[in-house]
């Protein structure tokens, strides 16, 4: 609710105003009233109320002083002006010190109403607005995070330029040494690390922190951050002195994560193992792409992209659909689920997406599939 404060030094007039206006069905509180500007003055400082309806003619201190002082004060207050002066000059000064209304007196219940419901309607745009500035801001923070964590487990660019890409996002890292500790988890967990712990995101269920701190102590650091992800699969890379050493630290920790290779390795490079492994542990996720993909075996998308096809004769999203149709139709074959809670379960957002596509890859649709299994 958006609250009112009402000046007015005509009682007859204020308590009108008072009853005529059902405030919380239109979805306004009404907060506090005084009959001239000077005792309004400091109540209006205490009580900061969104909306403030004022006489423009009142002793010791009329509405328009009030006003002024007020958005000195107080500028994001709306104000309503209440004349019986249909004067030009009045409306021009009221406009020039920022009031939203001027309202002419006699004035009737439908007129202020209708003035309020604008000004609720242009408040509630104002919050819907700011709160999206707000998560466009975060989601470019986290954006700008995930580029400079890629940029230090990739040694990509010079360590100068990647401390003022840290100090623009107001992350410290400056430090004797330093290592990474990556966990697997649905949802990032929440960590209160103080300056030695830094998060970096999370990305297809892996979290991704640098620790840094005194050499005799980035061990103990590590295994701490291990141990506030409480419920979570965690492993740590190796120490190392200099943020360009921070590749190799990853690798330790993404090796140590993963495991071993899958038994037929000697097929593909390490490459194509490390990134087919996370693909079959991850295929599941409909956020899974070639950048996550490509990230955990350690290269560019392009370079993993180039490789998946010539080692594997098919490209990475071919390799994805058939993992997901595969499981597709072993649920199709083996539950009653429908058909939408399936494609949910194979990595589709879409159900209707998720029919087309297996129609594309099997002939039929999963409804029919399903009912020539029963045959």
């Amino acid at each position: 609710m958006y609250t009112v404060f009402l000046v007015e030094d005509e009682v007859l007039v204020r308590e009108g105003i008072k009853r005529i206006v059902a405030w919380a069905d239109y979805g306004f509180k009404f907060i506090g009233e005084a009959p001239d500007g000077e005792i309004a003055l400091p109540k209006i400082l205490k009580l900061k109320p969104e909306i403030l309806i004022t006489d423009i003619k009142m002793p010791f201190l009329d509405g328009l002083e009030l006003s002024k002082l007020v958005k000195k004060e107080l500028p994001k207050t709306t104000i309503i002006i209440l004349s019986g002066y249909d004067e030009f000059a009045y409306a021009q000064e009221a406009i020039r010190i920022g009031v939203s209304r001027y309202l002419l007196k006699p004035l009737s219940k439908d007129g202020l109403v209708d003035a309020l419901l604008d000004i609720k309607k242009a408040k509630d745009q104002e919050i819907e607005d700011e709160s999206w500035k707000l998560k466009q801001k975060e989601e470019d923070t986290r954006h700008a995070t995930r580029i400079l964590f890629d940029s230090l487990i990739y040694g990509s660019e010079p360590v100068p330029t990647l401390l003022d890409r840290a100090r623009s996002l107001g992350i410290d890292l400056s430090a004797e040494s330093f290592n990474i500790v990556l966990c697997i988890c649905d949802k990032p967990p929440d960590i209160a690390g103080g300056q030695s712990i830094l998060p970096f995101g999370s990305w297809l269920g892996v979290s991704a922190f640098l620790v840094k701190g005194p050499s005799h102590e980035i061990d103990a650091e590590s295994d701490k951050c291990m141990s506030l992800c409480v419920d979570l699969k965690c492993e740590k890379g190796t120490p190392v002195s200099r943020l360009s050493e921070l590749p190799a630290s990853y690798s330790a920790a993404k090796r140590a994560l993963f495991g071993e290779a899958p038994a037929d390795s000697s097929k593909y490079s390490d490459i194509i193992n490390s990134a087919m492994k996370f693909i079959e542990q991850r295929f599941t996720y409909p956020d899974l792409d070639l950048i996550s993909a490509a990230s955990a075996a350690g290269v560019t998308p392009t370079h993993l992209s180039a490789m998946f096809s010539k080692e594997t004769g098919k490209t990475f999203i071919e390799h994805v659909t058939a993992l997901r149709m595969d499981k597709a139709r072993k649920l199709l074959r083996t539950t009653s689920l429908a058909s939408g809670e399936i494609a949910y379960k194979t990595g589709y957002n879409d159900p209707h997406y998720f029919s087309y596509a297996f129609k594309k890859i099997n002939g039929v649709t999963p409804t029919e599939y399903r009912k020539a299994k029963d045959r």
